[in-house]
């Protein structure tokens, strides 16, 4: 939903109309304006002189030939300082093509430097640090996100912007380097983009990243918005169990067990690990949802045997004792399961 569809719907029951309808024509002159100075795939970039913090003038006129990389990064936005650390790990994978280069780090704090402390002598002279703590560039170029990274051939046409910082925001931008250099490479922009695997560190941190975010947004009720920031994390690794079994929660507590067992039915786990009990919760819940009280039975009882102290997995085992009519061995893992949460409060 854009802003102004929130302005219209929340505007249209508390503003009143003559009011309503000069907020509306502010936000669309100033969303146009923006717009209009928003750089485009395929347009020139624009040609700027800035003060380095070194203190020289750098010029940036395409005539070098270099291809040119602006990245805006704001110290206090989280997804800017990850995006920082990422553009220094390509940066350094480049070192071969550092002649090729010309990279201009766009900064509001000087904080974000210190992400980029071995590049300020660089031999080659391609990185170029800006402090623009007035954001007079952000304006310059239109950007209205941070981080966003504007990538340019040796002719100066745009090749890409990328606004924001996703999951594969690594190979991407590798990608997009590769291919404004001229670099041979296979597949696509969209291949490329399906990160297929979490076994390294800066991927594994990325899941944890998703893993947080997706509890934030469950806590404050939005179960749809935690699925969709797991779903893509699990589509490039299914078989990452943590991520695998906190989608197939949110699809029991959406109800869904189909796509709750989906994700976690081939999922193989030792019974000493502690991702074992919530797979078992998971089973047992998707199967109860899905009316197979015989076959949720077993996966419950041994989620409760692994983690006797869970209040989730003992509510769980209530309600199927409760739906299979045993009532009283209902009340009584509904006593623990208060118990419990008494406790942790």
């Amino acid at each position: 939903m854009t802003g102004l569809h929130q302005i219209l719907m929340i505007g249209q029951r508390f503003i009143p109309a003559a009011a309503l309808f000069c907020v509306v024509q502010f936000f669309v002159l100033c969303d146009c304006a923006i717009a209009d100075r928003r750089i485009a795939v395929g347009a020139d970039m624009p040609v700027f002189t800035v003060t380095e913090l070194s203190g020289r003038d750098y010029v940036c006129d395409g005539s070098s030939g270099r291809v040119r990389l602006i990245a805006f990064l704001s110290a206090d936005q989280k997804q800017s300082i990850k995006a920082a650390n990422d553009i220094q790990l390509v940066i350094d994978s480049f070192k071969d093509h550092r002649k090729e280069l010309g990279i201009v780090l766009v900064m509001d704090d000087p904080k974000v430097s210190e992400l980029f402390t071995d590049s300020v002598s660089d031999p080659n002279d391609a990185i170029h640090q800006v402090h623009d703590l007035e954001r007079g560039m952000w304006g310059a170029f239109g950007v209205i996100v941070s981080p966003t990274v504007i990538i340019a051939d040796g002719q100066g046409k745009v090749k890409a912007v990328m606004a924001g910082y996703v999951y594969d925001f690594i190979p991407v931008l590798r990608f997009n380097l590769n291919e404004s250099l001229g670099v041979a490479q296979k597949g696509s922009i969209e291949d490329v983009a399906k990160v297929k695997t979490l076994s390294n560190n800066t991927e594994n941190a990325r899941a944890k990243r998703h893993l947080a975010m997706a509890k934030v947004l469950e806590g404050k009720g939005r179960i749809s918005s935690a699925i969709m920031q797991l779903r893509p994390v699990f589509d490039a690794d299914p078989n990452c169990v943590e991520v695998a079994v906190g989608l197939g929660r949110l699809y029991c507590l959406v109800e869904d067990p189909n796509k709750a067992i989906g994700v976690v039915g081939d999922l193989e786990v030792d019974r000493n690990e502690p991702d074992r009990a919530m797979l078992e919760l998971v089973l047992g819940w998707a199967k109860r949802l899905d009316g197979d009280m015989a076959g949720a039975e077993p996966h419950l009882l041994e989620a409760s045997m692994l983690n006797p102290r869970s209040a989730i997995i003992l509510l769980e085992l209530g309600e199927l004792y409760q739906a299979t009519g045993r009532t009283e061995m209902a009340m009584t893992v509904y006593k623990r399961a208060l118990l419990m949460l008494m406790r942790s409060n």
